[in-house]
């Protein structure tokens, strides 16, 4: 049982870098830092909402997900969004 729960860790670290790293790969590309680029899709899926309300039913489910998802703890947070991805 033990090496399962290293074997767990182990993964779940890696999946973690790869994600970052291809957030940062993202930021680079676009010769933006990090923060940027999450602030700029954010403005991104908010004019997108704006423009089309159709979306908004669509919107508030992945509110009420992402809600979901931060309020727990660290580690299951990121399970969720591994998941969602």
């Amino acid at each position: 049982m033990e090496k399962h729960r290293i074997l767990y860790a182990s993964v779940l670290k890696f999946k973690i870098m790869r994600i970052r790293s291809k957030i940062s790969y993202q930021a680079f590309m676009k010769k933006k830092t990090i923060t940027e680029l999450f602030l700029e899709q954010i403005l991104k899926s908010y004019e997108q909402l704006r423009v089309d309300p159709e979306n908004k039913e669509q919107f508030n489910q992945n509110y009420i997900d992402y809600e979901d998802m931060v309020t727990d703890t660290f580690d299951n947070c990121i399970k969720k969004v591994i998941i969602q991805n």
